[in-house]
């Protein structure tokens, strides 16, 4: 690690020249300073200062009158300008906003210093320096909006354009992201600047903040230049708010009731909820003019009734005698603490700490009970010195660690009934590749007879230094600096129930009545001498050097040209094997170009190579769930006897060596961006840009054990294991996505307003993953242009039956209305409304009566005595030409939420009085497929008989929140 530390080092010393070390939480504004005549000024002083955020922000003009004023924290601030023989000039009203950089040009008249020329015209809104794709959502707007009963910072994600999202968690309240086919995971998270999400998964939803806390937040989807961390997804800068040397703070309480929620399934269950929210925030001097704090805490506590539909409910009712509907629970509180410093001039020292803690159940429509909860506890902070050494040489160091994980405290285990095992009752069970496989799931009872403890933590280094440079041939803002995340440790210990007796499956006796008692078909066992077992144990590690220039050889065009470097780093202690070892190169290269001189009409155009996080599902795994022996026996005759047992060996030395491919690397998006952009009267702004994303290397798996002769299954070449699974790239196909996105914007004194459109395109490039079933079963089928699975696993090729499109993903339209109005009489009137198209089921598939006899027999006995499935076995088939045709979609989702507000003053005090609604139309779309959805003859095909839709996980009813918020 030193040697590398050493490189990294000596690479930033090479490379430090001239940009901004711009920490993306914070705005600059910059511009030229000219005389009346047109000439520019050197030497005038810019300052920048705002009564809502502390400290002095100055810089100087430089000799062609270009000037910037960097790290300002969002704010509405004064810009300054003063020199001597001029008149002194004030710009009032200058909003800086979150990762945003404004163009401010400046026009100063002979005179004395003494007097002021002050103008008010309407702000700048675009962002004039960088080619990137993003939106600003100030925390007043967001707090203002009905977004969602939660009110923590990813509500945020809920009016972005390019985002999706669905309540997929059994409607406990959270809701996952996706953006244009990037999974849940693949999202970078910045809390002022410092990387705050866990290093077992990079999900949104677990990073917890709340809404009380948030000043402004920055969410790019595209463009990211090379100083971002790594990550497919969305990049979320949230900037928290600052004390200032006043005293101020807030209290506030949130209610939910359960009698305020309608109902949008009558026959069924509806997705209701209850909770009760409060928080506070206080900030204020620590020293007057020189340091300062903020705190906040949030509690969150909320119970949901979990959405089943009538067959759902009548299923569970019929299979169950007695058996009573229960709510998921959520409780949560997190608390945060900043402090701000002015060290000197021209340094400034930030640091916060964040302590979330709490669990959240997401028992699904078909569990009969509670299962192990997940916890959310650990801590995270941050720390960050910035520092002005000359107007034109700037330098910021950082860290960050956290440790977030999913320990759970034991009353969250109250009332569960661990007696096992866990068993899934099905329809009926059909013959497949020598198993039998359940077909419409009925219900569940028992409960997980595994659970797991998942600690994980992870540290962040951070440095910076720019460079400002004219005279070549231009100006030149140079950045240089490195990324350190030296660990990225987690682990997982499963703790097995019950003897090792974990699994049973079982059908009803008679198909569709779910009364009619039921038959086992299906019995998994552990090994019982290990019942617990540290399943995954690794750490990561991506040393990463960066470099980029923004030239300006003329003022309206910026050239943007970098380059980033990230070293990632994998092992598996488990095995004591290196799992990945490699060099991720990714270059940027953009331009941005002002139409008018006044700065707005903008064009510009991107091309970025974007790497993957480095995380475990992006990252070559050898633990999981088959690292103890698991033996699956079968009654295939249904009388009980249960003679075919399928042993799967433990993981063993030998075959962990096998599964890892030396050039195995981290997947990455080429991505490119053209896109127009314009300020209007009115402060409103459009943007349209056109989008298009290739996800390429994406992870793999390919069987390098079975043996594959003349399109026959013929065993294994290690007699002593299954399949072992080569974790490697996928260089067979490349999900593809385009898409146009049309956002327009207004930010006034009295009214904020964002809208946006997306229309999405999506394809699949290439051909089938070698070893798949239908590369040898049905070869031309591979077209697919609709539901096309996740990119982060081999589902996208799959024959099994499974290969659902069950995330939004990839939906065509998505429509988002959202705006505020301050009313007189202290009113506040805020509304948002998205309507989603409906997501595709993924290829369609049949299945035959029996396996096709060509492809070898449905199981095989090895050398050494074991039976095994034959793989080329299924009964399943694409049931169209390809396996685009024929999808079928879900219903679209919409929804409109409203809010009223009154605010009272009192001298300096004010309180607010608010009654959101939400879903008011109270529609009742289904929001996620059932499982076998996409199989002709099974009881969860998408559409019933007479076209009613399948689906589970129905939209929350119609509710309301009542507010009660105290400030001072």
């Amino acid at each position: 690690m030193r040697r590398q530390l050493n490189v990294i080092a000596l690479l930033v010393m090479v490379t430090a020249g001239p940009i901004n070390a711009q920490i993306a939480s914070e705005g600059t504004v910059r511009g030229v300073v000219r005389d009346a005549g047109g000439g520019v000024l050197p030497g005038v002083t810019l300052t920048a200062v705002s009564p809502t955020v502390p400290g002095t922000h100055i810089g100087v003009s430089e000799s062609d009158g270009q000037y910037r004023l960097l790290n300002l924290s969002p704010g509405v601030f004064d810009v300054v300008a003063e020199l001597t023989g001029f008149t002194k000039y004030t710009r009032q009203g200058v909003e800086v906003r979150a990762g945003l950089n404004l163009t401010l040009d400046i026009v100063l008249t002979l005179g004395s210093v003494e007097e002021n020329i002050i103008v008010r015209g309407e702000p700048p809104l675009l962002e004039t320096q960088k080619p990137i794709q993003a939106v600003n959502i100030a925390g007043d707007f967001q707090r203002t909006l009905p977004l969602s009963t939660r009110r923590d910072l990813t509500d945020a994600l809920e009016v972005t354009p390019g985002v999706t999202a669905r309540n997929l968690i059994a409607n406990n309240g959270t809701q996952t992201y996706m953006l244009r086919g990037t999974d849940v995971e693949q999202h970078v998270v910045q809390i002022d600047g410092a990387d705050m999400v866990s290093s077992r998964q990079g999900r949104m939803e677990t990073v917890r903040l709340p809404t009380n806390a948030v000043a402004d937040s920055q969410v790019k989807t595209g463009g990211a230049d090379a100083s971002e961390p790594a990550g497919l997804g969305v990049v979320f800068n949230v900037t928290t708010r600052v004390g200032t040397n006043r005293l101020s703070g807030t209290a506030g309480f949130h209610h939910q009731n359960r009698r305020w929620n309608a109902d949008n399934d009558p026959l069924g269950v509806p997705a209701i909820a209850e909770s009760s929210e409060v928080e506070a925030s206080l900030g204020g001097p620590i020293r007057a003019d020189r340091a300062w704090f903020f705190a906040s805490y949030f509690y969150l506590h909320r119970n949901s009734q979990i959405s089943r539909t009538p067959t759902q409910f009548n299923n569970l009712r019929a299979s169950l005698p007695g058996w009573q509907a229960f709510d998921n629970r959520s409780r949560h509180g997190t608390g945060f603490v900043k402090v701000n410093a002015q060290v000197r001039s021209r340094h400034q020292l930030h640091g916060f700490f964040l302590k979330p803690r709490g669990f959240e159940e997401a028992n699904a429509s078909t569990d009969s009970r509670r299962y192990s909860p997940s916890g959310t506890t650990g801590n995270g902070g941050a720390g960050r010195l910035y520092s002005a050494w000359t107007n034109t040489l700037t330098t910021t160091i950082g860290a960050s660690f956290n440790t977030f994980g999913a320990r759970t405290s034991l009353d969250a285990f109250e009332g569960l009934d661990y007696g096992g095992p866990r068993v899934l009752i099905y329809d009926s069970a059909n013959t497949s590749a020598g198993r039998l496989v359940g077909n419409g799931l009925v219900a569940i009872t028992g409960n997980n007879q595994n659970f797991n403890v998942t600690p994980a933590n992870k540290l962040t280094l951070q440095a910076d230094v720019s460079w400002f440079r004219t005279g070549w041939m231009g100006s030149h803002e140079f950045q240089t600096g490195v990324f350190i995340q030296p660990l990225m440790r987690l682990s997982t210990e499963t703790n097995y129930l019950n003897g090792g007796f974990i699994l049973e499956e079982v059908r009803l006796r008679v198909p569709g009545d779910p009364s009619s008692d039921y038959i086992p078909f299906h019995r998994q066992f552990v090994d019982p001498s290990r019942l617990v077992v540290t399943t995954e144990k690794r750490n990561s590690q991506n040393y990463a050097v960066y470099v980029q220039d923004s030239w300006k050889p003329v003022p309206r065009l910026t050239l943007v040209g970098g380059i980033r470097f990230d070293r990632v780093v994998d092992d598996d202690e488990l095995f004591d094997v290196r799992t990945q070892s490699s060099l991720e190169i990714g270059p940027r290269a953009g331009a941005i170009y002002a139409l008018t001189a006044d700065s707005k009409n903008v064009v510009h155009g991107s091309f970025s190579r974007l790497a993957a996080k480095p995380e475990w599902i992006y990252l070559p795994s050898l633990g999981g769930s088959v690292t103890v022996t698991t033996t699956d026996t079968y009654d295939t005759r249904g009388d009980g006897s249960f003679a075919t047992a399928l042993v799967t060996p433990a993981q063993t030395q030998v075959a962990a060596n096998r599964r890892i491919d030396p050039d195995r690397h981290q997947a990455f998006t080429d991505e490119i961006l053209l896109g127009y952009r314009r300020q209007l009267p009115g402060q409103i702004s459009l943007d349209a840009t056109f989008v298009r994303r290739a996800y390429k290397d994406m992870p793999a798996q390919i069987d390098v054990n079975g043996i594959y002769t003349g399109g026959v299954f013929r065993g294994y070449e290690d007699v002593s294991q299954n399949a072992i699974l080569l974790q490697t790239n996928n260089v067979w196909n490349t999900p593809i996505y385009t898409g146009v996105e049309v956002i327009g914007s207004q930010r006034t004194r009295r009214s904020q307003f964002l809208v946006g459109y997306t229309r999405g395109f999506q394809h699949l490039d290439g051909t089938w993953q070698p070893n798949d079933p239908a590369s040898f079963i049905q070869p031309t089928a591979f077209a697919n242009d609709r539901g096309i699975g996740s990119i982060r696993g081999n589902e996208n090729n799959s024959l099994s039956g499974t290969a659902q499109a069950r995330n939004p993903m990839w939906i065509k339209h998505a429509l988002r209305l959202a705006g505020s109005y301050n009313a007189p009489w202290g009113l506040t009137l805020s509304s948002n409304l998205l309507i989603f198209s409906g997501p595709y089921t993924g290829p369609i598939v049949s299945l035959l009566a029996a396996p096709d006899p060509q492809f070898g027999p449905a199981t095989l006995v090895l050398s050494n005595g074991r039976t095994v499935s034959n793989p080329l076995a299924t009964t399943a088939r694409f049931a169209y030409a390809t396996r685009g045709e024929g999808q079928l979609q879900a219903p679209a989702l919409a929804q409109w939420n409203a809010r009223v507000g009154r605010r009272f003053a009192l001298g300096n005090r004010r309180i607010e009085i608010a009654l959101s609604l939400l879903n008011i139309t109270n529609r009742d779309a289904l929001q996620e497929y059932l499982g076998g959805n996409n199989q002709i003859g099974s009881p969860n095909f998408a559409y019933g008989p007479d076209g009613t839709f399948r689906g589970q996980n129905r939209q929350a009813a119609r509710t309301a929140q009542l507010s009660l918020q105290f400030e001072f």
